[in-house]
This record gives C-alpha cells, structure tokens and sequence, in this order.
C-alpha cells in the first residue's frame, strides 16, 4: 500500500497513459486503477518499482502486450505528445528516476537483449543436460517446440478440454459470457468462460505431456519443412494464397489422422486427475504486543497470532435485502426467516414447530391440511427477501458494470448517459468534475459512484453495528486445502478451508488440517 501511495503521488495523481485523475480511494481498492508494468514481464522480468507505474484499468487492457511507448505512440498525436511532456516534467523535477523514464520511452526493439539472451541461454543448457541424461536410460530422445505442440494439440482437438470440464461450475459462479464469432462468414455466438485461459488448471501440463508424447520425430520434420515453404511463399507474394491456404489445411489432415486418442478418451482421464499442493509455510505465527518507554520494552500482551499472509482481498462489501415476489412454499419452509410478511412468517413458523422444525414433514401436512390466510387464500406462494452483497464502485472512464447498479432510478440515468455517447465509458465518464451526472432533476444531487450486486455468497463478516449485526463483509483469501473425509455410508465428503479459516483455527488452537474430524467439537 505504501508502493501504492507512493506511485499515485508520482504520477501526479493521474494515470500516467491517459492523463485522467485517478481518486486515491480508486487506487488502493483497485476497482479501476491498477499498478502497471511499463515493459510487460513476458518482455522483461523486472518487478521493481521502476517500472511500474499508476494506470487505469482500461489504459493497462488496452495496452497488452506492447511496452508503454509503443502503446502510446499507437494512440492519437495529441494524446502521444502529452505523454512525452508528462514523462519528461517527471523526470525534470526528479519526480522519477532515470531507469523509470528510459523504461517509459523505451520501444520494444530496444528491450535489452542481455537479459533475454541469458534466460535463453539457460533454458537452452537445461534443456541439453536433460537430454544427455535422457539418453543414458532412453533409446531415443529427440525435441520439440512449444509451437508444434500447440499445433498438434489444436488438431487434434484437445485445445477444448479443459474448457468444457471447467465451464458448469464457472457458470454457476456467473462467470461466463456470450462471445460473438464469425466462422465461414457467418456470425456465431458462444457461452465461454470469461477471460479464459488453459494455465487456469494445472491439468494443461498433463494434456501437452500427452501430445508431446504422441509427436513422432516424422512429424516435427513435416512441420519444419511445410512451414519453411509456406513462409518463402508468404514473402513472394505478400499474401495468403490459394496455394498457401491449402497447404496448411492438408497439413492439417496429415495431423489429424497420425494415431492419436479420442477426444472423449482423454477427457475422462484428465477429469480424473486431482492437482494438489504441499502448504509450503507456516499459517500464522505466535508473536506479542511491546511498547517502549525511555528504551526499556514493556509486554502488553503475548499469544497474538501474526498470519503468515493476506487473510481476505481488500475490498469491503455491504449486505442488502431485495425483495423476489411469488417464492413457492417449498421455499417459505426452508427459509422462513427471509418471508416479507410477517403474518405468513407467523404460520409457516408455527407449522414449523408443529413438526419440531422439519421442513419434510411440515411441506407434507399441507396435502391434508393447507394452511389458509386471513384473506381465505391458500397459502401457495409469497414474497421474501434475499440476501445480496453489494459495493460502491466510482463512475469513471473504464465503469463496465451497468448492469449490476442496485438503484434502477440511477441505473436509468447512467444508461442514458452512456447512450448519449454512443455506449463509450471513456467518453460518457470522461471528465464528471465539468460534465456531471445528476440523480434529480433540480440538479442538485451529483451521482459520482454507485453501487451495484456483486454476485458473491462466500464471504466473511469483520464489521458489525452497535446492535451487533453484520455490516461489513470480506471475501476471504486464496484456499489453503481441500480435506476429504469419508462418511459412515463409505462416500467421500470434501471439505475445502480457506487461509481465512486455517488461521481462526491457529487461533483457536485447533490443527490447520483435521485429520480425525470425530476427535474436534
């Protein structure tokens, strides 16, 4: 956070791409503003604070790839000539340090090949010991390229595996979304999983491991010698063509019908596969509380436990009830505390304890006898509340979550907004401070932040009022393990405990792992 503060401060409180004001409170939430590597680490591993920078999330997706000179240089000349003035103002008043301001104005062919020449140059040793000791036990050791395997694994089909295995429970989770595409030119929409990627699941090595294993010397000659004719070809004619094209498909046929398994085959075997890893530190540690007075250290208080890592994400989400008409009965039973009216909660809770809280036997009394409501109707359906999590979030150039504002008043202002500029947040959110956004017609009341539905359900509480109710809520951190017990009819019951968890049972000195769940109340 102080890394944070101190890189809002040096960009002069702005994104240091686009110019625009960033809030500080946008900043350490990380909503919209994002800490940037000026040269991506895929190009250069340097995670230091000299080349980072402050940027807002849109200018840092939009960039990519490219070192942050190139992405502005591909921006307009206005937009390109105010990021060289800023960068040198920077550098002038010793706001940043030289290796920050080459970093900024450095293209990518002027990335420093030392660094990429040695981690070459190690990957290439590792690679050649391995074979030398390889070829000691093995007949025949020969090698391949990142490149093949991804061509032959796209052949044959398996780039998808991993997709359709992950795809229903992301769905369930809300995080999937409809992909426009076009294919033999005609426009196709599919549900994927948003911002999906194969490295998502450890089970990818298994998959390319297998390819690997399949790829026959032959086969990697082929690809060499078609890809060295279809490149001549490319630079004679500047163009795909005809001939280009149908080279690469019958390539493609070559592939497909080399010996390889079916599809199905090896995606039975991949979702049998359980990827797991050691906790490799310790949860928390015991430590105490000192105060120093004239240089002598006085104890406060001994047995606090320090975690050993972050507990929850930083955000801090708020709970609201939003009322959903016409819930079945089946629903009024097993959650009677959420009814609207207080009356139905008074005989579904009555019901209730005629059967001494079961919700079987209750929802099976009301064939013989229904309960029946003042007005004379029988009790079939009525309104609750549910519970939701929600958040503010600042209107600014790179707001997406339209959708999601709880308040549909605002929700329609917003919307409207957004319309008046051609759907285009960067535009609409541009500059609020001359260009406002007015939740009444009398313009009084100015709408800079709003709040929207998070989705979540797995969340901590760690705020409560003075009447001891829970208002603010965390997400908690990363998993620390999944145990998997086995019950008493022999099945297999998991039971997956978050870091947050793992340390509340240091604290309570319970162990991090249950090995024995009957021996823990």
């Amino acid at each position: 956070r102080i890394q944070k503060y101190r890189l809002w401060k040096e960009s002069g409180n702005k994104c240091f791409y686009c110019g625009q004001t960033v809030n500080a409170a946008e900043f350490f939430s990380g909503f919209d503003v994002e800490v940037e590597h000026i040269i991506p680490k895929s190009l250069l591993f340097d995670d230091s604070f000299a080349n980072k920078v402050c940027a807002c999330r849109k200018c840092n997706h939009d960039k990519g790839n490219k070192t942050a000179y190139d992405f502005m240089k591909s921006q307009s000349e206005e937009l390109f000539d105010a990021y060289c003035t800023r960068v040198k103002e920077a550098y002038d008043t010793h706001t940043i340090s030289k290796t920050k301001r080459d970093h900024l104005m450095m293209k990518r062919e002027d990335i420093p090949n030392d660094f990429i020449d040695r981690q070459l140059r190690q990957t290439q040793y590792i690679s050649k010991k391995s074979m030398e000791m390889l070829k000691q036990v093995c007949r025949n050791v020969y090698a391949t390229s990142g490149s093949v395997t991804d061509f032959i694994r796209h052949t044959w089909g398996y780039d998808e595996i991993l997709h359709k295995l992950n795809f229903e429970r992301y769905k369930q989770g809300g995080l999937t979304e409809n992909k426009e595409f076009e294919h033999k030119g005609q426009a196709h929409s599919e549900e994927r999983i948003k911002d999906w990627s194969k490295r998502l699941d450890h089970r990818h090595h298994a998959i390319d491991a297998l390819v690997i294993a399949m790829t026959k010397q032959s086969i990697i000659q082929q690809l060499n010698s078609l890809n060295t004719q279809r490149d001549a070809m490319f630079q004679e004619v500047e163009k795909q063509s005809s001939e280009w094209k149908n080279d690469y498909s019958l390539l493609q046929q070559w592939v497909r019908e080399k010996k390889h398994f079916d599809i199905n085959e090896v995606a039975q075997k991949v979702s049998e596969i359980l990827v797991s890893f050691k906790a490799g530190k310790r949860v928390a540690t015991m430590g105490k509380r000192v105060k120093y007075e004239k240089g002598k250290k006085k104890v406060l208080q001994t047995g606090i436990v320090i975690p050993r890592g972050a507990l929850s994400e930083e955000t801090v989400y708020g709970k609201i009830k939003v009322l959903e008409p016409n819930k079945p009965v089946k629903d009024l039973f097993n959650n009677p505390a959420l009814i609207a009216k207080p009356e139905i909660r008074a005989v579904v809770q009555d019901r209730l304890n005629q059967f001494e809280g079961d919700v079987k036997k209750s929802l099976a009394s009301l064939k013989k006898t229904p309960i029946t409501l003042a007005n004379g109707n029988i009790l079939e359906v009525a309104d609750c509340y549910k519970e939701e999590y929600v958040v503010k979030y600042p209107l600014s150039i790179s707001f997406n979550k339209v959708d999601s504002i709880v308040d549909t008043h605002i929700k329609q202002i917003v919307m409207d907004r957004l319309a008046e500029f051609g759907n285009k947040e960067k535009e609409a959110f541009k500059d609020l401070e001359s260009k406002p956004i007015y939740a009444d017609k009398a313009q009084k009341i100015k709408i800079n932040s709003v709040r929207c539905f998070t989705g979540l359900s797995a969340v901590a509480p760690v705020k409560r009022n003075e009447q001891g109710e829970d208002i603010g809520f965390v997400k908690p951190g990363n998993n620390h393990h999944v145990a998997i017990y086995k019950d008493k009819d022999g099945k297999l019951q998991e039971s997956v405990v978050t870091f947050w968890h793992a340390v509340e049972r240091k604290k309570y000195k319970l162990p991090v792992i249950i090995k024995e769940p009957s021996l823990v109340e």
